[in-house]
C-alpha cells in the first residue's frame, strides 16, 4: 500500500489545474477533437483523478491523528531529552521546529496569497519531529505568503509545552516566532568563539535533525520535492502533505529502509 501510494504520488502530473482535466460531457470522449484531442486519454485522466483525491482524503481521515501526534508516553520525552543532551549538551530539548514551502499550482483564487519567490507560489509548512526522524506535528493550510509567527500562533504547539514545562523546541535563527519559554534559536550577533557561537554550533547541529527529516520526507514522496508544482487546488494539496506525513511515520514505524 505505501509503495503504491509513493508512485501515484510520483506520477508525472504536469502544471495544470483540476479543473482542467474536466471533459465538456456533450462530446463523444471516444472522438478525438478540438476540446479532447487525446480522446479517451483525457476522461481516463479525469476518473483517475477523482479517485486520487477521494483516496487521499480517506487516508488523512484514517491515519493521520494516529500517527501524526504531539501526544508522548511516560518515557518518550524523557528519551528525547537524554538524546539532545548526551549528542548535543542541548539539555531539555525534545523537538525541533523548521519550516519548508511547497510548490502548488497558480490558484484560481485569492493566488497573491501564496505568491512566495522567483516566480513560484507555495504553502509554507510548519513540521516538527523528533529525533527519531518521525513527524509529530504538521500544518500545511497556509499559504506562502503567510509570516512563520503567524502559523506557530496558530498551531497547537505552544498548548502542548503549556503541559510539558519542563521541555522545549529547537527553532531557526531565521524564523520569526515570538519570544517563548520553551522555544530555543540561536543567539543573534554571536561573537566567533565565544560562549555563545560554541552554543550556536551545538544547536545547529541538533536541528539538522529536523532538516535531515525533511530530506527524507521529500525523497520518499518526491511529489513535494519542489520540481514541478502539485497540479491540485491548495487545500487538495495541504491534505497531500498531510498523507505523505502519514506514510512517512509509517515508514519508520515499520521499518521501512530510509531513501538517500
Amino acid at each position: 500500500m505505501i509503495s503504491g501510494l509513493h508512485l501515484l504520488l510520483d506520477s508525472d502530473s504536469g502544471n495544470s489545474e483540476t479543473e482542467e482535466y474536466s471533459v465538456p460531457v456533450s462530446i463523444p470522449q471516444d472522438i478525438p477533437n478540438e476540446h479532447n484531442p487525446r480522446g479517451y486519454a483525457t476522461k481516463i485522466r479525469t476518473i483517475f483523478v477523482d479517485i486520487f483525491l477521494s483516496t487521499i482524503r480517506t487516508i488523512q481521515d484514517t491515519f493521520c491523528a494516529k500517527f501524526i501526534t504531539l501526544l508522548m508516553g511516560n518515557q518518550e520525552p524523557i528519551k528525547a531529552s537524554k538524546y539532545f543532551t548526551d549528542n548535543f549538551e542541548m539539555d531539555g530539548v525534545i523537538l525541533c521546529a523548521a519550516e519548508t514551502h511547497v510548490k502548488i499550482s497558480v490558484p484560481q483564487h485569492d493566488k497573491h496569497l501564496f505568491f512566495y519567490k522567483d516566480n513560484a507560489y507555495t504553502l509554507n509548512v510548519l513540521m516538527i519531529s523528533d529525533h527519531t526522524k518521525r513527524i509529530r506535528y504538521v500544518i500545511a493550510r497556509f499559504s506562502g505568503a503567510f509570516h512563520d509567527g503567524y502559523i506557530w500562533d496558530a498551531s497547537d504547539v505552544d498548548q502542548f509545552f503549556r503541559k510539558y514545562r519542563n521541555y522545549k523546541i529547537l527553532g531557526r535563527s531565521g524564523s520569526f516566532y515570538s519570544p517563548k519559554p520553551w522555544l530555543v534559536k540561536p543567539i543573534s550577533d554571536a561573537v566567533p568563539n565565544s560562549s555563545n557561537a560554541k552554543f550556536n554550533f551545538k544547536h545547529a547541529k541538533a536541528l539538522y535533525g529536523a532538516e535531515d527529516c525533511f530530506n527524507l520526507l521529500k525523497n520518499r514522496f518526491r511529489c513535494i520535492l519542489g520540481s514541478r508544482p502539485l497540479p491540485f487546488t491548495p487545500q487538495e494539496c495541504a491534505t497531500i502533505i498531510n498523507v505523505c506525513c502519514a506514510l512517512h511515520n509509517m515508514c519508520i514505524e515499520y521499518n521501512v529502509p530510509e531513501i538517500l
